[in-house]
């Protein structure tokens, strides 16, 4: 899997926030009480399975039109394509 920072690339025209909790959202909606340190399997587990789904994703066949303005979340530059 990628480096976890804030962001992290998943190709040259996708960014994903980036972090490794885990919660119940059948009693923790608001996701304020991370079970990920009680369940390090689970985020694990998880982890694989976001490796093969980023495997299969191809990038977009159509050119990139980039977004006007300078596009900048939590100090990263992101490059926005429309």
């Amino acid at each position: 899997m990628k480096s976890c920072d804030e962001f992290y690339p998943l190709s040259d025209k996708i960014a994903f926030a980036c972090s490794e909790d885990l919660f119940d959202l059948s009693k923790d909606v608001g996701e304020r009480k991370t079970k990920a340190e009680k369940f390090p399997q689970v985020v694990e587990e998880l982890k694989k399975e976001l490796e093969k789904w980023e495997a299969q994703i191809k990038q977009p066949m159509w050119p990139c039109r980039e977004a006007p303005g300078e596009w900048v979340v939590d100090g990263v530059k992101l490059k926005i394509c429309i």
